[in-house]
């Protein structure tokens, strides 16, 4: 178990350099420069050459990417914004927890909406709390989570006024921000755990389990549900990532300061330290999480643990 931990952690590794290569090259061939950026429609060209050799910008690629890497492996510092003259480190800081926090809450309410309703819809498939559930997950899927922001904040913030309309003031302005995210994704939940529940439910030890008079309470919610939460973890971990990353809209419509936003701003204003520091950590959180998902299989499923053990014995 630990050899297969350590080589997970290793594999982040050259996934991170990879992301990084290609974040950075997308920056360097898309048009413009950061001194054009900085300086406007009205700098003139020798004040652009001027900042853009300060940058370093107008050196060789492999050159500036060898000097970004070097800078931030060994020296753990990941430069400091073009525009705001502020380290990336303190930008991220200041940001990351408030994706974070808008990211875990949005998933709570996708995890408890969705995942109990999908599996009261398998158990009580083709009835009327198989068919509402349904319509109304695809209803909240097809919906477009701006749009949805927009709606509740046009009747829990200005017609009732329980919410405020922008800002993470207190708790209260995560609930309107959390409620736009989880709703589309508690209906993908929904759909995931139904499928998931009707193909675990007729195999042939819950038949059995059935056959020698075992409650239906228990027969679904400790050994159909358990068999079935594999690929619900395996989309919690990936919608985790896509929250935390792709929450940009939400968090422009209200007013977040969080790390989505960071990373468009920065592209917009080729602000290249920014966004690949944005960019390298979301993407090792997103490798931490897949790996949390992977460790969660081997204490749901005894037979992936049983399957690490083996690799340990027999390196031993």
């Amino acid at each position: 178990m630990w050899r297969y931990l350590f080589r997970r952690c290793l594999l982040i590794i050259p996934i991170t350099l990879g992301v990084s290569f290609i974040v950075f090259s997308i920056m360097a061939i898309t048009p413009g420069d950061p001194a054009t950026m900085i300086l406007g429609i009205g700098g003139t060209q020798e004040d652009i050459d001027r900042i853009n050799q300060e940058l370093g910008y107008d050196r060789p690629f492999l050159v500036r990417y060898g000097d970004y890497l070097y800078k931030a492996v060994v020296k753990h510092d990941l430069g400091t914004s073009y525009q705001f003259k502020t380290t990336v480190w303190s930008n991220i800081k200041q940001r990351l927890p408030v994706s974070v926090k808008v990211t875990t809450f949005s998933l709570l309410i996708a995890s408890m909406v969705g995942v109990p309703i999908g599996v009261l819809s398998a158990v009580k498939q083709y009835s009327l709390f198989d068919t509402f559930p349904t319509v109304l997950a695809l209803f909240f899927a097809a919906i477009p989570t701006f749009w949805l922001g927009m709606m509740l904040m046009l009747v829990l913030s200005l017609k009732i006024p329980i919410f405020p309309a922008t800002g993470i003031a207190s708790w209260k302005g995560y609930v309107l921000p959390s409620l736009s995210l989880g709703l589309p994704f508690a209906a993908q939940q929904l759909r995931f755990a139904r499928s998931s529940m009707l193909e675990t439910i007729r195999q042939d030890y819950i038949r059995t389990a059935k056959a020698k008079g075992a409650p239906e309470n228990i027969i679904i919610w400790k050994h159909a549900l358990k068999n079935a939460l594999m690929p619900i973890i395996t989309i919690i971990g990936i919608n985790f990532g896509l929250i935390l990353g792709g929450a940009v809209a939400t968090e422009t419509l209200f007013s977040i300061p969080g790390l989505g936003s960071m990373v468009v701003t920065g592209i917009k204003m080729k602000d290249i330290p920014m966004v690949m520091g944005g960019i390298i950590v979301l993407s090792i959180i997103c490798s931490l999480i897949m790996l949390i998902v992977d460790l969660l299989y081997a204490l749901i499923d005894p037979r992936i643990k049983a399957k690490y053990s083996r690799g340990r014995r027999a390196a031993i």
